[in-house]
């Protein structure tokens, strides 16, 4: 009998920094869990989240005392595999450059997330 491959996860940060480290921090924990578990992983950034594809806006971000800075966690996910798009329209809407992004980041839409989700079942995180 074979065992089933662990199903796509896709977690969906909306949330900024500004607006709440710690959201930030849980949501790169739960896809660093998933990405444990063998699981494939898509980070959707959107909305002010777009901004932590910015490597100056993570890094040494603390988001409470104890907790790990965000740009170690950041570059943890992408050493595991993990997928990153970035709302283009949310890019657009907030001027930010493309090419100021970390070049793990994609600008994708929603409608390249359904294409990475495939036919398949997806676990949805939304932060």
């Amino acid at each position: 009998m074979s065992e089933a491959r662990p199903g796509k996860l896709v977690v969906n940060l909306a949330t900024g920094i500004e607006e709440n480290r710690e959201r930030v921090m849980l949501a790169f924990f739960v896809a660093e869990s998933a990405l444990a578990q063998g699981r494939e992983v898509l980070m959707f950034l959107s909305l002010e989240a777009v901004r932590i594809g910015i490597p100056e806006v993570i890094k040494g971000v603390i988001p409470c005392e104890g907790c790990p800075a965000l740009d170690k966690l950041y570059n943890q996910l992408v050493r595991a595999g993990i997928e990153i798009y970035a709302c283009p329209v949310c890019l657009n809407a907030r001027e930010i450059d493309h090419a100021d992004l970390f070049s793990e980041v994609t600008p994708a839409g929603t409608a390249k997330m359904m294409e990475w989700i495939g036919t398949g079942d997806a676990t949805v995180f939304s932060y």
